[in-house]
């Protein structure tokens, strides 16, 4: 079935770190403080610094607040390990705006919130990246990503780019 929605993606990038502007049209969105993320219509995103796909750097919210309501850290590489939930994105900072036909978000992530990769994000270098808006509220439900994951949004292997322009 066809998409019904397509949401506006702006990604920028300085010294400083990512920022992040996304807008989900044509939908009231689902925001209920006292449900989860995971049961309200949700922004999730996934960096893999660099090209190595070594550690995922994952987070989530929704339109009801102002931090991250799931974030987590996994290394694949060398050795796969477990999620690492100490991880919380330090200096993360988000602004919601919710409307009754659309939800609009911006973010900024700080280089130094992935860790080693901290000096990294430099002008032609490129990341494994997945975006994905999860939207459960209304007449039905769809999830849209900018990565052919086959219905798997933590298939690495299938994601998408992101490039560091000068």
């Amino acid at each position: 079935e066809p998409i019904k929605w397509m949401p506006e993606v702006k990604l920028q990038w300085n010294e400083k770190g990512v920022f992040g502007k996304i807008v989900t049209g044509a939908f009231a969105p689902l925001a209920n403080p006292e449900k989860s993320v995971w049961l309200n219509d949700s922004v999730e995103l996934l960096f893999y610094p660099g090209e190595d796909l070594e550690t995922c750097y994952h987070v989530a919210y929704d339109p009801c607040g102002s931090n991250a309501d799931y974030t987590c850290r996994q290394r694949k590489r060398p050795i796969w390990q477990p999620e690492d939930f100490t991880w919380k994105c330090d200096g993360w900072t988000l602004a919601n705006k919710t409307e009754p036909a659309r939800w609009t978000s911006e973010f900024f992530i700080p280089w130094s919130a992935f860790d080693e990769y901290a000096a990294k994000g430099k002008a032609g270098e490129k990341w494994h990246f997945n975006l994905v808006v999860n939207k459960l509220g209304g007449d039905e439900r769809q999830t849209v990503g900018n990565s052919f994951t086959l219905g798997n949004n933590r298939n690495e292997k299938m994601y998408g780019f992101i490039r560091f322009a000068e």
